[in-house]
């Protein structure tokens, strides 16, 4: 998920943030469980921590994502070609849950629309689901 300038700006000073910092660490382990990995997707990453935050915070590496997302991946099977693979898929969806509520709390929807790209209807969050052909 792209985030605008203003979501960008609360999810870096939630992510310091004792409270909603230590949540965030908790739903990432939670998808961890659920074998759902929370990451910065494909974007490119920030090259350095923005300036006014702590480079040596626990959660600094975050702190250079433009956003967050949660990735499944599924080695190929012959599922994928059946009315399971949509189950699965909403299991995925149902399993980002947790970070989609943490966003709604900490991040909340875009004040200023960003230039770059057209603004989704959901707001900030997106679930997207690529099936990946993985030998």
């Amino acid at each position: 998920m792209m985030l605008a300038s203003d979501q960008m700006t609360r999810f870096r000073d939630a992510l310091i943030s004792d409270t909603a910092g230590a949540e965030f660490d908790q739903v990432r382990m939670e998808l961890a469980r659920k074998g759902l990995e929370v990451g910065s997707g494909e974007m490119a990453r920030y090259k350095r921590i923005p300036r006014g935050y702590p480079k040596e915070h626990p959660r600094a590496e975050f702190l250079l994502w433009k956003g967050a997302i949660v990735i499944k991946k599924f080695e190929r099977a012959e599922w994928m070609h059946t009315p399971a693979m949509s189950e699965r898929i909403r299991e995925v969806w149902g399993g980002a849950r947790p970070l989609i509520h943490w966003f709604e709390e900490h991040v909340g929807r875009a004040t200023r629309l960003r230039t770059s790209a057209p603004e989704h209807p959901l707001g900030f969050h997106q679930v997207r689901v690529l099936l990946v052909d993985c030998p």
